[in-house]
């Protein structure tokens, strides 16, 4: 598994992300992707958040995520470029789920 990936966006600007913990994940703000594991893999879920330690726990709580996915996140501490960032990801991806500022509540 690579520790760190870039990810490119509809803008062509690409993004570095770096190997999450869903067990232990800082509570930095940021952007966070879920990736399937096969080659080329796929976003299966971007988001944001102002605690990416709540990005791991969201996923773990989600009934039936998709199987075998990797986690990254990209610390990111001012909301607006999180969303930008965001933005440009999910119109060249489009990922099955979208997050915008998970903040732990359903």
């Amino acid at each position: 598994m690579e520790e760190v990936i870039e990810i490119e966006g509809a803008s062509g600007r690409f993004y570095r992300f770096i190997r999450g913990s869903l067990v232990s994940t800082s509570s930095d703000a940021g952007n966070f992707v879920f990736l399937t594991k096969e080659i080329p893999s796929s976003i299966v879920c971007s988001g944001t958040t102002a605690d990416l330690g709540l990005a791991a726990r969201f996923w773990n709580g989600v009934p039936a995520p998709a199987p075998e996915t990797r986690f990254y996140i990209r610390r990111n501490v001012t909301k607006t470029m999180r969303q930008a960032e965001h933005d440009d990801i999910c119109l060249k991806h489009a990922p099955e789920m979208v997050v915008f500022e998970f903040d732990g509540s359903r």
